[in-house]
């Protein structure tokens, strides 16, 4: 550690604190801000898997959830950096290169390609969807890149412990000559129980497992026989160990140094010098001696090739899979040391994961201000689409999650105790020395024999006493032995475990193998497919329906505005380049040609309003539209009468008249009155009030002033009544002139006629002067209509009086 900084934490500080000095770059070096920081990216890529590898740190997620924490870390680290760099102006086409760069250097395991990637991907990533970007491919990168500091790995590993291996002898001597005398003497001289805990304490203190992996201590008594193992050898009876080194101690005591016969001493060697995967040797006839898996057996002619070259990468079958093997030339022995890398689906998982890991925190930052938004806009079309989007990405998921994780129990569970079976069956005839130290040797596996119910002995004898081997078997494979039933028990614990009821010389026994690692199947398990899956789907369910939201919501707002201009009168023509050539784009050419319609139909109605307004404003008559107590419409002449103070004012101008017509208009009858204005004399108003159709009860009143009119119809009948009183007048004035005229001629002729006519003459004058003074009083009385009476005539009567008149004139 560094301080109080773990070491491989170290990294991920180092590259925050470069990106964070990126920010502080002049605008105007903003260029060399950008390559400085993606070269260091890719130097970071290329020399980090193999310093996590020194540090002891995993470069390889075994687990997903959550990650290592220096290996999120650093991945955390690396996207900042690159989030951090400026991004170009432009899209660059070489964007595109980086992908199949990329891909290259992770089925090569390169980091130089991964290197090259990440600076090309930092380099010209666009502005838009950077961050998935560079989360995804600096996922990729390190994955690929941890994937080859596991190769080199095992490469360095293996030629370290060859290399050791070549002087093991003088190696052990030495190791076994340096054990303090102290120690051994007490070791002798210990009780028979305390012997193997004392030679543990012997091995730890001597680093026997660090400096010769796979040999063992063993303690012989004066009789040679052991007494106390230390380490994997003297598999259960075997013979074949060869001894490296040995000492003599008190009392007859022997510590000897031994390892498995060739080249089983090797491969155990390798197995246990952390090397991680299966190993196997063959002969020159291709037959396989391995540990920790089955292997096939090679072509002879690919043995041929690998002990002509020494060193060689090919291929050998480990199991039911075939993968990249390290072929190394050891003697008349061909090693070969598996590059166990992830199936394709394991590395893509990988990927994936970590790619997630990184892009999400940086996902709910970018839309903290969105997720607000999407939750108001969850009941719009926009909201509904990414609900039924996310919702039909996690429904399929979420059945397959309740149906396929107990399915691969099963079938997991299915396999293990299929190859329980097959031990069983193989040790049918109970456990023979042979085949127990087989199982050692070539499955790495730890074998114990319980009789009947205890230890009894077992291949690691120092793993029984770290716990490593438990004393006692599972109560239910006990059980089975009793009742004779051979089905085997399997338990499961990071390895498999099998406990084989077998029965041997009429003793029930126990045979357990413990240990048994599962080279085939995922190395993740359902419960982490799904949830990483799932979390894939939902950031892919959600970029597709907010990509898909907005390419419907924008055609459908362009189709909102243009209604809205369309709606205020405005001018709502939408550009057919706008639109894709899909249903909105025959909506928008349909909408186009409506509103090109509407807008016709608008400007021929304004026309014609703008004519009808002309006409109110011209029209002498007031014109207003009454909907309740309440004036919507008026015109000039209506406005001069006061309508815009509303109808109690012309109420109160023109009396309850008008508000009783506009009454029975407003129960669905035309009507009219003649209206008599308070305070104006001569001012005479018509009043027509038509009820206008619709639900609202709007009336239309129209006020024409009659008053001009009147005025004329007075003076006409003036007119008419002067010329029926000259008439009147006239009629009886000529009586009276030919009576005058009578007299005038009598009293030319004489005095005696002079009488005559004069009696005659007074009586009509008289009579005449009579009707005159009806007349005058006719004409007084309609001055005053209020004072005319009605009075019979007497028809017959005037009659014989006006020929009675013209009779006397006849006669002279």
């Amino acid at each position: 550690a560094v301080g109080w900084l773990p070491v491989g934490l170290a990294p991920a500080v180092m590259v925050m604190a470069a990106a964070l000095l990126f920010l502080a770059f002049p605008k105007q070096k903003q260029k060399l801000a950008s390559v400085t920081g993606a070269l260091l990216a890719g130097l970071v890529v290329w020399a980090l898997p193999p310093l996590l590898a020194e540090f002891g740190e995993p470069v390889l997620a075994f687990s997903l959830f959550p990650p290592p924490l220096v290996l999120l870390a650093n991945l955390l680290a690396l996207v900042a950096l690159v989030l951090l760099l400026p991004a170009p102006g432009r899209p660059l086409h070489l964007f595109w290169l980086t992908w199949p760069i990329l891909a290259w250097g992770l089925a090569t395991a390169s980091g130089a390609w991964l290197a090259f990637g990440v600076v090309l991907l930092a380099l010209t990533a666009p502005a838009k969807g950077r961050a998935a970007f560079a989360s995804l491919g600096v996922a990729a990168a390190l994955a690929g890149g941890g994937d080859g500091a596991t190769r080199n790995a095992i490469l360095a590993r293996t030629e370290s412990t060859l290399a050791r291996w070549g002087e093991v002898r003088s190696v052990a001597r030495a190791l076994v000559g340096s054990l303090p005398e102290g120690r051994l003497s007490e070791l002798a001289a210990a009780a028979p129980g305390r012997r193997l805990v004392l030679l543990g304490e012997l091995a730890a203190f001597a680093k026997v497992e660090e400096v010769l992996p796979g040999t063992a201590l063993v303690l012989e008594d004066p009789e040679g026989k052991p007494v106390a193992t230390w380490g994997e050898a003297g598999m259960l009876g075997e013979a074949g160990d060869q001894e490296l080194a040995s000492r003599k101690l008190a009392a007859g005591f022997r510590l000897r140094l031994l390892a498995p016969p060739p080249p089983h001493d090797v491969l155990a060697a390798l197995a246990a010098s952390g090397v991680g995967v299966p190993v196997a040797a063959f002969d020159r006839g291709g037959s396989p001696m391995s540990r920790g898996a089955p292997f096939r057996p090679l072509p002879p002619a690919v043995v041929g090739e690998a002990l002509a070259r020494e060193r060689w990468w090919g291929s050998a079958i480990v199991g039911n899979r075939s993968v990249p093997t390290y072929l190394r030339a050891y003697g008349d022995w061909v090693l070969a040391v598996p590059w166990m890398r992830p199936a394709l689906p394991d590395f893509f998982l990988l990927v994936v994961a970590l790619g997630l890991w990184a892009f999400a925190p940086l996902f709910l930052w970018q839309v903290r201000g969105r997720l607000a938004l999407w939750w108001r806009e969850r009941a719009s079309f926009a909201g509904r689409l990414r609900a039924l989007a996310v919702t039909s990405a996690f429904l399929p998921l979420f059945l397959l999650a309740n149906v396929l994780p107990g399915q691969w129990i099963r079938e997991r569970e299915q396999v293990r105790l299929e190859v329980a079976r097959a031990l069983g069956t193989a040790m049918a005839e109970g456990p023979r020395g042979e085949l127990l130290g087989t199982l050692v040797r070539d499955l790495g596996v730890t074998v114990a024999v319980y009789r009947p119910s205890l230890l009894a002995v077992t291949s690691r004898p120092d793993a029984a006493l770290t716990g490593g081997v438990p004393m006692l078997p599972p109560p239910e494979a006990y059980i089975r032995t009793v009742r004779r039933w051979r089905e085997p028990v399997v338990q499961v614990n990071g390895t498999v475990s099998v406990f084989l009821p077998v029965r041997r010389e009429n003793q029930n026994l126990v045979v357990a193998v413990l240990g048994l690692t599962e080279v085939v199947g995922s190395r993740f398990s359902p419960g982490e497919w799904f949830f990483a899956t799932g979390l894939a789907v939902a950031f892919l369910a959600l970029w597709a329906a907010e990509t898909l939201a907005r390419g419907l919501a924008a055609p459908m707002e362009r189709l909102v505005e243009a209604a809205r201009r369309l709606g205020r009168g405005e001018q709502a023509t939408l550009a057919p380049q706008e639109f894709r050539n899909d249903e909105f784009g025959t909506l928008a050419q349909a909408f186009t040609a409506m509103a090109a319609e509407v807008q016709a139909r608008q400007e021929e109605l304004q026309r014609q309003r703008d004519l009808l307004e002309r006409v109110l404003e011209n029209l002498s008559a007031a014109v207003l539209v009454v909907e309740g107590d309440a004036v919507v419409l008026a015109n000039a002449a209506a406005k001069k009468l006061g309508a815009e103070a509303g109808l109690p004012h012309l109420v109160a101008s023109f009396g309850p008249t008008l508000s009783e017509t506009l009454s029975r208009a407003q129960a669905g009858t035309p009507a009219s009155a003649r209206l008599f204005p308070r305070g104006q004399a001569d001012a005479v108003w018509n009043l027509t009030a038509v009820p206008l159709s619709g639900e609202s009860r709007r009336v239309c009143l129209v006020l024409e002033d009659l008053s001009e009119v009147a005025r004329a119809e007075r003076l006409a009948s003036l007119t008419e009544l002067a010329r029926i009183v000259a008439h009147e007048v006239k009629n009886p004035l000529t009586p009276i002139r030919l009576w005058v005229e009578e007299l005038q001629a009598a009293l030319a002729k004489g005095p005696e006629d002079v009488v005559e006519v004069a009696r005659l003459a007074v009586e009509e004058i008289l009579q005449q002067v009579a009707r005159l003074k009806e007349v005058s009083q006719g004409f007084s009385n309609l001055v005053a209509l209020e004072q005319w009476e009605a009075v019979p005539v007497d028809l017959s009567h005037l009659a014989a009086e006006v020929v009675e008149e013209y009779r006397g004139l006849a006669r002279r």
